[in-house]
């Protein structure tokens, strides 16, 4: 039963279907119309004879071929109708047309876009391309072609990327400094102990040293401010996109989400922190190159202050710091 439904759900296999399925019409309509053809011919030579017994067995062949014609014609349709009422899964096999087809192209195209949007790579593009060859309308095939083609942008945009990869720039307050101890040989930091937002203006400078020391290569840079002022987040999204518009787009920009804090030891608010990251990441949405790392909502608050917040309910044990290093990793990725 499942190889039947599949073989409905495949619109090749269905154009050779289709094509059966035409070829069956055409014998439905042909073999009756010879027939009865053939039938009249004999009718009209023996219609000027008398009623002999000749005629009589020309009516009965008459009358026999009507019935032959009228079960090639019908008998069809029932057994159509038939499977469509107790098998209506089957329903794309029976009534298979080029709208059927059409849509099934269209699904298996949406589905490895939806693929490719998650991982794109070459192969997959290929064959999603082959699929939109067979859609009838130009429109639609162009649309899909469009979409294709900016995601092979990004495919050939990766692959420059890893290929002048140079590491990755942190840039922060104090809990980015307390990353220190977990980062990588190729990761370095630009952060500065209780820094705010006319400090991240000063580490702008450094940054773009470091890229314009190294203008052949790619950087991932992670932005990483916010709980030592959280009322500037407007200047901060005014700053952050300055910033990307000033450096080269080859570079990729991470925003990391400003994290949990234990409002019992009331150095900093959850309600604050929590309005700081809407705020940030709805205004930074429509800035290309920049991707938002939600850390905050990987794993529960109370797992926060229990297992990562150190007791001043604002900075992060080792244990938090690797645990937001691997995080910031994976939304890299």
């Amino acid at each position: 039963m499942l190889n039947l439904i599949s073989i409905c759900e495949s619109p090749n296999k269905l154009e050779i279907i289709r094509i059966i399925k035409l070829i069956i019409d055409i014998i439905r309509i042909t073999i009756p119309l010879i027939i009865i053809t053939i039938s009249l011919y004999k009718f009209l030579r023996y219609f000027i004879k008398l009623w002999d017994f000749e005629v009589q067995n020309t009516f009965k062949k008459i009358l026999t071929n009507s019935v032959i014609s009228l079960l090639v014609y019908f008998v069809p349709l029932i057994i159509t109708f038939g499977i469509n009422l107790k098998f209506p899964e089957y329903k794309d096999c029976v009534n298979v047309n080029l709208n059927i087809i059409e849509k099934l192209y269209i699904k298996q195209l949406d589905e490895y876009i939806d693929k490719l949007d998650s991982n794109p790579n070459y192969d997959e593009i290929n064959s999603a391309r082959k699929i939109a060859s067979n859609i009838r309308s130009d429109k639609l095939k162009k649309e899909y072609n469009d979409k294709l083609d900016n995601i092979e942008n990004i495919v050939n945009a990766n692959v420059d990327f890893k290929k002048n990869y140079g590491g990755n720039i942190y840039m922060g307050d104090s809990r980015t400094v307390a990353l220190s101890g977990v980062l990588y040989d190729n990761e370095q930091m630009v952060a500065k102990n209780g820094a705010k937002l006319n400090d991240f203006l000063e580490h702008i400078q450094t940054a773009k040293e470091i890229l314009n020391n190294n203008k052949d290569k790619s950087y991932n840079i992670i932005l990483n401010y916010g709980v030592n002022d959280t009322e500037d987040v407007y200047g901060y999204c005014a700053a952050y996109t300055n910033f990307i518009k000033d450096i080269k787009d080859t570079n990729r920009i991470y925003l990391v989400s400003v994290n949990p804090v234990n409002d019992e030891t009331k150095k900093r608010e959850t309600s604050k922190v929590l309005e700081f990251n809407d705020i940030i990441k709805s205004c930074m949405s429509n800035i290309d190159n920049l991707t938002y790392c939600d850390v905050y909502n990987t794993t529960s608050h109370e797992e926060w202050i229990d297992k990562y917040l150190k007791p001043d309910g604002l900075h992060y044990n080792s244990d938090g710091n690797e645990y937001i290093h691997s995080q910031v990793l994976s939304c890299i990725k």
